[in-house]
């Protein structure tokens, strides 16, 4: 039994029928779309003929039901259902597939809505800061990294981190609460100021928990407190960077020297000191240290982290 889909004045597809009652088309090309779709938008009715010996006429309904199984329509699709069809692609793409397959003409004014605006959304970047920092202590960028996963060996679960501006020089110390924020800050705050002799005129954090209880100490001293945006950590980002590559640092150490993960508080000095030794691009590769103190560092003395060490006791042993 064959069956056939013809126009006004031509037979346009002819198919067979399979074992399982469905007509096939074996002649169908994608070029000859172009025949059909031309053929049958002149054509005012359609019929299909199927016949085993001879010929049964349907009507025009028919070969719409069959033209929308074959996914072929009556007259070219517009651009946009073209893009959504092909998945929402960006407007580059859907041109280049229009005008090579030449499907459709291509529209560049569609709509501004779409789909893609819910699916395929982003956050908007952000502009990069343009602050200069002229001298040490002009605005601090602090972070809190924890909880750890594992509890060093002595018993540190968190670290602080203070960057200098400027400088990009970088201050750790190990917690072991949230709580204890705060007392090292005030501890860090007369250090840096008496080493200096300039005083901290601004910090930045994330307005996490362990900072709200900085606000009427930092009032009190008339140091200014920036505060980032709720989830955009990224507006922190000269202190998230610096953890990430603290982080990254400590593991490398531990794993070279084959010491557990308990020894992370011991790795994370060790990291800090380097960074704070070795040159930065944040500075053009000058050394945050010789920026901050005016002079060279020294690597005289330097040691891989985890070698052997013994102390030297018999000075100081007492002999009987």
């Amino acid at each position: 039994m064959s069956c056939q889909i013809q126009g006004t004045n031509e037979v346009l597809l002819q198919g067979i029928v399979g074992v399982d009652g469905l007509y096939s088309f074996p002649n169908l090309k994608l070029q000859d779309h172009s025949v059909l779709l031309s053929s049958s938008a002149e054509s005012t009715s359609a019929s299909v003929a199927c016949s085993s010996t001879s010929s049964s006429i349907f009507n025009s309904s028919f070969v719409s039901d069959v033209n929308k199984c074959l996914d072929v329509s009556l007259a070219p699709s517009s651009t946009t259902m073209w893009h959504a069809r092909l998945a929402h692609p960006n407007s580059h793409v859907l041109g280049f597939v229009l005008n090579h397959c030449k499907i459709a003409p291509f529209n560049k004014n569609v709509p501004d809505f779409c789909s893609c605006c819910v699916g395929k959304s982003h956050r908007l970047p952000s502009s990069i800061s343009e602050s200069v920092y002229s001298k040490p202590l002009e605005h601090i960028f602090t972070d809190l990294w924890g909880l750890s996963h594992v509890t060093s060996h002595s018993g540190y679960v968190y670290c602080v981190s203070f960057i200098d501006a400027y400088s990009k020089f970088t201050w750790f110390y190990p917690l072991k609460s949230k709580s204890e924020t705060f007392t090292v800050f005030q501890h860090f705050k007369a250090m840096v100021e008496n080493q200096f002799n300039s005083k901290i005129k601004g910090i930045q954090s994330d307005w996490g928990g362990e900072y709200r209880s900085f606000t009427s100490f930092l009032a009190t001293h008339c140091i200014s407190h920036r505060l980032i945006c709720p989830h955009t950590h990224h507006q922190n980002g000269v202190v998230e960077r610096k953890q990430c590559h603290i982080v990254e640092l400590d593991l490398t150490l531990l794993h070279y020297a084959s010491l557990p993960l308990t020894f992370w508080d011991y790795a994370f000095t060790t990291s800090v000191y380097l960074i704070n030794h070795i040159p930065t691009a944040s500075l053009n590769f000058a050394v945050p240290y010789s920026v901050l103190f005016n002079k060279s560092p020294d690597y005289s003395f330097s040691k891989t982290f985890g070698c052997a060490c013994f102390t030297f006791l018999r000075p100081y042993t007492t002999q009987t």
